[in-house]
């Protein structure tokens, strides 16, 4: 070996000699961080510990314009959480339990949540089980599902002392308005007809998301949270026709309705102010993923009349879809 090649060999040997520490701290770190994400708990251990200690304060929910901790959860966790909701659902003796589970699962969504529910419903007849039901088929729309989401929408409404309250009509057509069911208009402009009620109210909203299209933006924003809102307000919220502007004060934005759709506009928190216009609140939470997301949105005309409602969303190539629409709340 040459003289030249003896002091190059050298020279790569001391750099070598000098990088394997760096080398082992880098090895050390990956294996305590391997560790940790082993032993820390996952989204399903996170809803098996909830669903536990169901109906205690810890799990309560009192705003419900954001979105909760077991919503999060729910989603995150995805079909890995449906072999523990299902058992839940089938088995636990706790009715607010189980029927916390059947939430889980209709958020989930997909074939096997949908089947667990209906198999659940068709046995137990339980009424709360059919919304959930409802609000999974919306993700899977199958001929069958078509055929059960219409189903549900005959018959008499829910009512509570006379009082009509939300229930599986609604989210029937709020399911049959996602799938786009056009041989379900005339069932729906039927339940429309049918006065001043929720089942009424939600029929004739179903039939606006199928006939309107797609309304036209001008601007959906370049942020990830800014395309969510957008695809939302594009596809339709509830009351939302009721004013052509809505004030976003949390995150200083204002959507106006004008001949080309809705606009988003960033502008001061004064300028929203003074208008003293009608609101707009989200709470918006993306998975890890970056494929599904859950958003509480809610519309707030004055302190004695409001709605609130769940959208769930996918990830397509052509950009976010709407997959499933619930109501939260109600002034």
């Amino acid at each position: 070996m040459s003289q030249t090649s003896q002091i190059l060999s050298l020279g790569r040997m001391k750099r070598l000699h000098l990088l394997m520490p760096v080398l082992l701290l880098f090895l050390l770190i990956l294996c305590v961080a391997a560790e940790l994400d082993r032993n820390r708990p996952g989204y399903t251990d996170k809803l098996k510990e909830q669903l536990r200690s169901w109906g205690s304060q810890q799990t309560e929910q009192s705003d419900f314009t954001k979105l909760s901790s077991f919503e999060k959860y729910a989603v995150s966790a995805g079909e890995e959480a449906i072999p523990l909701l299902a058992k839940t659902v089938n088995t636990f003796q706790k009715e607010e339990t189980s029927h916390a589970a059947a939430y889980a699962l209709a958020l989930i969504g997909g074939t096997t949540a949908r089947n667990i529910l209906l198999k659940s419903y068709l046995e137990n007849k339980d009424l709360v089980l059919k919304s959930y039901v409802c609000l999974a088929m919306a993700s899977t729309g199958s001929k069958d599902d078509i055929t059960f989401l219409m189903e549900s929408l005959k018959g008499e409404e829910i009512t509570d002392e006379g009082i009509p309250v939300m229930g599986p009509m609604e989210d029937a057509a709020f399911a049959l308005g996602v799938l786009q069911a056009r041989q379900a208009t005339t069932l729906l402009s039927m339940r429309a007809s049918g006065g001043h009620s929720i089942a009424a109210s939600s029929a004739a909203e179903a039939l606006k998301w199928i006939n309107r299209g797609r309304p036209y933006f001008v601007n959906e924003g370049r942020s990830e949270q800014a395309r969510i809102m957008a695809t939302i307000f594009r596809f339709g919220i509830p009351r939302a026709e009721e004013s052509r502007y809505f004030s976003d004060e949390h995150n200083s934005l204002l959507w106006e309705y004008g001949d080309d759709g809705w606009v988003l506009s960033p502008v001061g928190p004064t300028q929203i102010g003074d208008r003293k216009l009608p609101k707009v609140t989200w709470d918006i939470y993306v998975q890890e993923d970056q494929l599904h997301a859950l958003v509480a949105v809610g519309l707030v005309f004055d302190k004695f009349s409001g709605s609130g409602f769940t959208y769930k969303l996918a990830k397509t190539t052509l950009g976010w879809k709407i997959c499933g629409v619930s109501r939260r709340w109600i002034l």
